[in-house]
């Protein structure tokens, strides 16, 4: 693989489902790296960080390139990359009954901000201990937030929820005691019932909310605020 003619430090045949996808480390700096991917098709899955081809490398992948073609991120992918931003390729989504995105791909990573507009499917705990994260842009036709997406994002100050969203599953934004606005929500029909550690908005803050989400749900929102 090659990227801005450099050379790949490290290669990996075993991120990947099919033959059709190529991952590497590009050194762009001292200790500093760009992992690539390139190719088409569906990259592999990992049940934990430690599992992942880059892993010795994580602290030092400052940047991520994926190639359009490629159809998913695996779950745990780019966990705990010091990655403050990523452009996403148009063709995550385009393989039938594949999510474009895997349980915790960016969990625990630097991103300050990500636009997720064009996935109307999201993983659960992809977005889950962000500290640095302060704006997430969810899809017009995004119809179901999944559990634990912003969980523990301690510097998200609001959030916008289409009118699409029917549905916002547990622990979605739990934890976040800097969410002082959530805006949206007009068709939301289900939210978890509050109680201990299960409600979607369980976000331990004393500072003054302010949203003007549904009515439908806002007597199930409030109950989740302590």
């Amino acid at each position: 693989i090659g990227y801005k003619n450099a050379t790949i430090s490290a290669a990996y045949d075993d991120a990947l489902y099919n033959d059709n996808i190529q991952a590497g480390l590009c050194e762009t700096g001292e200790s500093q790296y760009t992992l690539i991917c390139v190719g088409s098709g569906r990259m592999a899955d990992w049940s934990e960080l430690n599992y992942v081809p880059w892993n010795p490398y994580v602290a030092n992948i400052t940047a991520v390139h994926l190639a359009v073609g490629i159809n998913n991120i695996g779950a745990c992918a780019f966990e705990a990359l010091p990655i403050t931003s990523i452009d996403l390729p148009t063709s995550l989504g385009d393989m039938t009954g594949v999510n474009p995105f895997g349980q915790r791909c960016f969990s625990s990573s630097s991103l300050e901000s990500i636009s997720l507009l064009g996935f109307n499917k999201l993983a659960p705990l992809m977005l889950a201990n962000c500290q640095s994260l302060t704006s997430v842009e969810f899809d017009e036709n995004l119809t179901t937030i999944p559990w634990g997406i912003c969980a523990n994002c301690r510097n998200l100050p609001s959030v916008d929820i289409p009118a699409s969203v029917t549905t916002i599953q547990y622990d979605a934004f739990e934890t976040c005691p800097a969410l002082t606005s959530i805006t949206g929500g007009e068709g939301i029909t289900t939210m978890p019932n509050p109680g201990f550690d299960t409600g979607a908005f369980y976000v331990y803050t004393d500072e003054p909310i302010s949203t003007t989400i549904g009515s439908e749900a806002s007597d199930v929102l409030y109950d989740n605020y302590v």
